[in-house]
């Protein structure tokens, strides 16, 4: 799919941003244990550290209050979801997490 896509970009002369191309070319790669796009969205709302932790319950300690309401939205952002209608999704967060939420997702608008 990839070797195609690079055959018609090339005879319609497109040249796409090199870091999109990275990027899209990257999230299209199979085969691998995770996706570029999952590894990302955990880069940006600071779940990286806590990747392989389990989330926990009321009888299993796990990732703190902040941190599993980041994963909510980490769901809901790499899901396969077209629109996104993220009500409240600050409550709890610091701003900044929230502003880097909104401004690393291209769906959400300020």
């Amino acid at each position: 799919m990839l070797s195609e896509l690079s055959r018609r970009e090339k005879a319609a002369n497109i040249k796409p941003d090199p870091d999109l191309d990275v990027y899209m070319k990257a999230s299209a790669a199979e085969g691998q244990e995770t996706s570029i796009v999952t590894d990302y969205t955990l880069k940006i709302l600071g779940l990286d550290i806590c990747a392989d932790t389990l989330v926990g319950d009321e009888m299993l300690r796990g990732i703190s209050g902040g941190q599993r309401k980041r994963v909510t939205t980490g769901e809901m952002l790499v899901g396969p979801a077209n629109a996104l209608f993220m009500d409240e999704i600050s409550t709890g967060l610091v701003r900044s997490t929230t502003l880097q939420i909104v401004e690393s997702n291209p769906f959400c608008d300020l």
